[in-house]
C-alpha cells in the first residue's frame, strides 16, 4: 500500500485540466484527478505576478510516474510547468482501487 503517488499540477484554466485529465485517465495512466481554482503568487520576469490557477491531485501509482509526468509535460502550456509529486500511503480498499484502475 505504500507504491501510491500523488501528482501536483497548476493549470492556467480549467480547459487545459480537463484535456490533461481526459487523457490521462483515457490511458490508464491515473485513477482519478481533484481540482479546484487556486489563487498563485509568484515573480516572473523580474515582478510579482498574481493569476488564477486549476490545481489538480491526480492518484497514481509509482511505477507510472515517469509516464504519468512525460504525459503531462507534452500537454501542458506554460513554459515552467508546476508538477510536484509525493509518494502516501492509503487505506487497503482504496489503494486496492486505484490498483485496479491503473494499468
Amino acid at each position: 500500500m505504500k507504491d501510491i503517488l500523488v501528482i501536483f499540477v497548476t493549470f492556467p484554466n480549467i480547459e487545459e485540466a480537463n484535456k490533461c485529465t481526459a487523457f490521462l485517465l483515457s490511458k490508464n495512466l491515473v485513477a482519478c484527478a481533484n481540482s479546484h481554482s487556486i489563487n498563485s503568487t509568484y515573480p516572473w520576469d523580474g515582478k510579482v505576478e498574481s493569476s488564477t490557477e486549476i490545481a489538480v491531485s491526480y492518484k497514481t501509482l509509482i511505477h507510472k510516474k515517469t509516464f504519468v509526468k512525460r504525459a503531462i509535460k507534452a500537454i501542458h502550456s506554460y513554459k515552467v510547468p508546476c508538477i510536484l509529486s509525493k509518494k502516501v500511503e492509503a487505506n487497503l480498499s482504496y489503494y486496492k482501487w486505484i490498483k485496479s484502475l491503473v494499468m
